[in-house]
């Protein structure tokens, strides 16, 4: 299941895609365990009510090759 990540290898998404010119690469298992915070994310929100932070750190469901994403906004 595990796609090789190396520590600063990133997925980048722009609403409403992945930017695969930006992005190292894309393994669907690692996509499906982020998605729920790339969709809280996208929405706007007042940062006071806001459920999902800034910034998360998400563990790929692949049990055999731990691999912990970051998952931030940043404002463009």
């Amino acid at each position: 299941m595990c796609c090789g990540y190396r520590v600063g290898e990133k997925i980048v998404y722009k609403e409403p895609n992945i930017d695969l010119e930006k992005s190292d690469r894309v393994c669907v298992f690692a996509l499906g365990s982020i998605l729920p915070y790339i969709a809280g994310l996208v929405r706007t929100s007042a940062e006071k009510d806001d459920w999902i932070p800034f910034k998360a750190e998400i563990q790929c469901p692949d049990l055999n090759n731990t691999v912990i994403f970051e998952v931030r906004r940043e404002k463009v």
